[in-house]
């Protein structure tokens, strides 16, 4: 009993142990139907796949606009690809048959960090006098909560850097989630050029140099004429 007592432990290490290797993939689902992807934008994570479907009665391509991130090639009515995403960002895309066909793949940053686009900016009124609303949307690309963020607006006039003002947003959730900072800008009458920067970041840091909280930032172009109008901006990683 002894001798047996003795031998338990050894048996034990010899026993095969279960160990927990890493994460499964997943995988996103786009159809494309009625010459369009959908969902878009479709979010997923470093290492996870997008597949597309074409359930369309003519030939499709899933090809990144950059030409190099990914293209499923050619797909024929019926038939599907998968393609792994190994970098994170935001990426555009398009059918290579049908160039207005577009869509988006939103690839979470691999060190789970919050990732802030600024979307765009909404302008209500640009007549000259006039305060002005400004509409800031921020996206959080990353795969962690951005809680909260500071949003910045300023103008860039005659060279010179003018802050608006700054909002506190969130949280923003992951994977896509979006939030709005509005602002009042009142241009004190002047005329022109102005170019309006808005930055956005999830740590208070709008200043460092480094960027290590994810700082985003876009710019846009505004010409006070006494003309009404929107002003959009595409996304910049």
């Amino acid at each position: 009993m002894a001798r047996a007592l003795l031998l338990l432990p050894l048996l034990l290490l010899l026993l095969p142990v279960a160990s927990a290797g890493p994460a499964p993939s997943a995988t996103a689902d786009v159809s494309i139907e009625h010459f369009s992807f959908n969902p878009t934008p479709v979010a997923v994570q470093v290492g996870d796949f997008v597949q597309w479907t074409n359930n369309d009665v003519v030939s499709h391509t899933a090809t990144s606009d950059d030409l190099s991130t990914f293209d499923t090639g050619t797909l024929a009515p019926g038939s599907s690809a998968a393609v792994r995403m190994s970098a994170a960002g935001t990426f555009t895309y398009h059918c290579n048959f049908h160039p207005t066909m577009t869509a988006t793949v939103q690839v979470g940053d691999p060190q789970g960090l919050p990732d802030l686009l600024v979307v765009n900016m909404t302008i209500t009124d640009v007549t000259p006098g006039v305060a002005k609303t400004v509409d800031v949307l921020v996206r959080n690309v990353g795969v962690n909560n951005a809680a909260p963020a500071t949003v910045r607006l300023s103008y860039l006039y005659h060279g010179t850097l003018h802050t608006i003002g700054e909002a506190q947003v969130g949280p923003i959730g992951p994977l896509g989630d979006t939030a709005v900072a509005s602002f009042a800008w009142a241009t004190l009458g002047k005329l022109g050029d102005f170019v309006l920067v808005a930055e956005a970041d999830s740590g208070h840091e709008l200043d460092e140099a480094d960027e290590d909280n994810n700082v985003g930032e876009a710019t846009t172009g505004v010409l006070l004429a006494g003309v009404p109008g929107v002003d959009l901006l595409e996304p910049l990683g």
